[in-house]
């Protein structure tokens, strides 16, 4: 991710692990952790806090990305 471009990188995170003292495999492990707790709770969480089924659909495709 950059100034001019915001499309996530998971490979970027990957190459930048040991910058923060992880392993790899640990990094990897972070990463899927993360994807299966936000795409199984996102729209939860959009209900919760009063978002509307419009606009939920709108922003489902952001959350696309994480199931990849």
């Amino acid at each position: 991710m950059t100034e001019e471009d915001s499309t996530l990188d998971m490979s970027l995170a990957l190459e930048t692990a040991e910058f923060y003292q992880l392993k790899l495999a640990d990094a990897k492990n972070i990463i899927t952790n993360t994807k299966n707790i936000v795409a199984k709770n996102w729209h939860i969480l959009a209900k919760k806090y009063g978002l509307s089924r419009m606009a939920t659909e709108r922003m489902s495709p952001a959350f696309d990305v994480i199931r990849l």
